[in-house]
């Protein structure tokens, strides 16, 4: 049976994990270019639809759908480089 201290630690575990992962995804979209970046934050992040993203940034709504497919393609290949 596990005690206080075991989940204590399981937790201390997880919290620890999750810290490196997300210091890892922070640093896989600093090698994002701008556009890239700024379209994933928008939509990952700040949850915008694509109409807004496009009113947001300026552009069609179509330049949306192709910088989010090549952003995550982009973030992908990042993450692993940077694992």
């Amino acid at each position: 049976m596990k005690t206080c201290d075991d989940h204590e630690t399981d937790l201390d575990r997880r919290a620890a994990e999750g810290r490196l992962e997300a210091a890892r995804l922070a640093r896989a979209m600093a090698r994002l270019g701008a556009d890239h970046r700024a379209v994933l934050s928008l939509f990952a992040v700040e949850g915008l639809g694509h109409a807004e993203i496009a009113a947001v940034l300026g552009v069609p709504e179509g330049t949306v759908w192709s910088r989010l497919h090549a952003a995550r393609k982009a973030l992908g290949r990042a993450i692993e480089g940077a694992g």
